[in-house]
């Protein structure tokens, strides 16, 4: 499955391993992903894009989210 509006290549993984991701879905239902969890799962130069396309909500089984943000946590 493809979405036209996730771009080939995007955010790696890599790259944000350090923040997390805020996956929502058209059901109302929510996760937050941390990306250093993720990273093991997937091949190595995995993009923001790639996790989506391989995820389907827990809730309802929607696969590729309609929306994802990016999220920076300050330290505790």
């Amino acid at each position: 499955m493809s979405r036209p509006d996730l771009k080939a290549g995007g955010t790696k993984l890599a790259v944000i391993d350090h923040l997390s991701l805020h996956i929502y879905c058209a059901c109302g239902h929510y996760a937050d992903l941390e990306v250093a969890d993720i990273i093991p799962t997937m091949k190595p130069d995995a993009t923001v894009a790639d996790v989506l396309l391989s995820r389907k909500c827990s809730k309802c089984g929607t696969k590729v989210p309609p929306q994802v943000r990016i999220i920076y946590r300050l330290p505790t």
